[in-house]
């Protein structure tokens, strides 16, 4: 009866195929609320992502990596699943790396108390076609700022007063979102 799509944009591309029953249904979760008057750790950044190369966690490490090299004090905490093709990369990025702290999983239902002790969460994604990420569900309900990507959706799930985005896949854009937030707010 109905074709369930995540985002506008593939709604618009079923609908020039002539496609009428197309209803969009967000990701969604039942979660609680969040203490959102925590003091949160000035220049902290975390992740909450599978740990594959595709999700940019590469991009965030340099990045964080290149706010400490200016002297710019900055702490990267990294949540999720390591992915075994991407355990040997991940491991050589954060091995004796005093600015980023992988923390292991959290249960998908804790992840948003964890995220509001966090001055903002990065989603550097490298997947284009991303749908409506949990991660920023979480993010949002702990009112704790966005930096993403700027992947085909970005703008439907990322809108300009609830976080930042960066040009796809370009690391260097990222550091300087994240610079310009230390350095604005």
């Amino acid at each position: 009866d109905k074709i369930f799509v995540e985002t506008l944009d593939l709604k618009q591309k079923l609908e020039e195929k002539n496609f009428s029953n197309i209803e969009i249904l967000y990701n969604f979760k039942h979660i609680e609320k969040y203490d959102i008057n925590k003091i949160r750790e000035s220049n902290s950044f975390c992740v909450f992502s599978r740990i594959i190369k595709e999700k940019g966690i590469g991009d965030a490490i340099y990045a964080i990596n290149k706010l400490n090299e200016e002297g710019i004090s900055s702490k990267l905490y990294i949540y999720g699943p390591v992915g075994k093709e991407y355990e040997e990369e991940f491991n050589g990025l954060i091995f004796s790396n005093q600015n980023v702290q992988y923390c292991g999983n959290v249960k998908p239902e804790e992840s948003g108390q964890y995220i509001s002790k966090y001055w903002m969460l990065l989603f550097p994604t490298r997947f284009i076609k991303e749908g409506l990420p949990g991660t920023l569900i979480d993010s949002y309900n702990a009112s704790t700022p966005v930096i993403a990507s700027k992947w085909l959706s970005a703008d439907e799930f990322v809108p300009d007063n609830v976080g930042y985005k960066y040009k796809f896949c370009d690391k260097d854009s990222l550091y300087n979102v994240m610079k310009y937030c230390i350095n604005n707010y």
